[in-house]
């Protein structure tokens, strides 16, 4: 190995090994192996801290992981489970059949430490264009704005007040999966043909992978004139055809 002095930095290559040294240096070869043998002087103390710097700097990049070993950031939406929704004034009888896989899907999330559990409530005012449709309906600070008792937030999940079907519209909601780096959100709730679909939209134009629960959304069954399970799967088909969600069910994700 050839060993060279140095009185200066100027010269030293990235890939040299610098060392101390009292002898005379032998001939002078720069290249990858290179011993740099530095007499003592007044640039010592800032050749060593060079060297602890790039030691330190490589050290991190040999313990950092790949991308593709952090673990997806998954949120999980509840929509629109609200007393207005279920029992109030726009009232869905087949709400009841998803409160309890909502429920364990909830359970799971907040038990994950990848998991963020997010609530889309409708949170209306006086004007809102969508009255013009429905009727008035979960006004802010209402009961029936009220998410219901049995799916009541916990401390640490998100809540999404929205004036619109879609839960980005005009919320924080996309600010809220950027913080989180949110890849995945998970749909569940009301209606799987209208506040889901828009919301699924949205997250699909953002680039995140939707996830829709087929036993914990429901569409609105008045609107079905018996033939419920028709529309819902074909509201599922929508989201699995235009959007690419994967349609999946809450046993496969507890």
């Amino acid at each position: 190995m050839t060993c060279i002095a140095v009185s200066a930095l100027s010269h030293i290559g990235p890939n040299v090994m610098l060392t101390a040294a009292t002898q005379p240096p032998g001939p002078v070869r720069s290249g990858p192996g290179t011993t740099v043998r530095v007499h003592p002087g007044p640039g010592r103390g800032l050749v060593q801290m060079f060297r602890n710097r790039a030691g330190g700097a490589a050290a991190r990049r040999r313990q950092r992981p790949r991308r593709e070993e952090f673990p997806v950031a998954t949120a999980l939406l509840v929509l629109d489970m609200l007393t207005d929704f279920t029992s109030g004034k726009l009232a869905n009888p087949a709400a009841g059949q998803i409160i309890e896989p909502i429920a364990a899907l909830t359970q799971a999330a907040r038990e994950r430490d990848d998991w963020l559990v997010v609530y889309g409530n409708d949170a209306h005012r006086p004007g809102d264009f969508e009255l013009a449709v429905f009727g008035e309906h979960a006004m802010a600070g209402s009961p029936g704005a009220a998410v219901i008792d049995q799916l009541a937030p916990q401390p640490g999940d998100v809540i999404v007040p929205k004036r619109y079907y879609s839960a980005f519209t005009q919320t924080d909601l996309d600010a809220t999966c950027r913080v989180h780096g949110i890849s995945r959100l998970v749909v569940t709730g009301q209606h799987t043909d209208c506040c889901c679909r828009h919301t699924s939209y949205d997250a699909f134009a953002r680039g995140i992978k939707v996830i829709a629960v087929s036993d914990a959304t429901a569409v609105y069954e008045p609107f079905a004139a018996g033939r419920y399970q028709q529309a819902q799967d074909d509201a599922l088909h929508y989201l699995r055809t235009y959007y690419g969600a994967e349609v999946t069910s809450t046993a496969a994700l507890v």
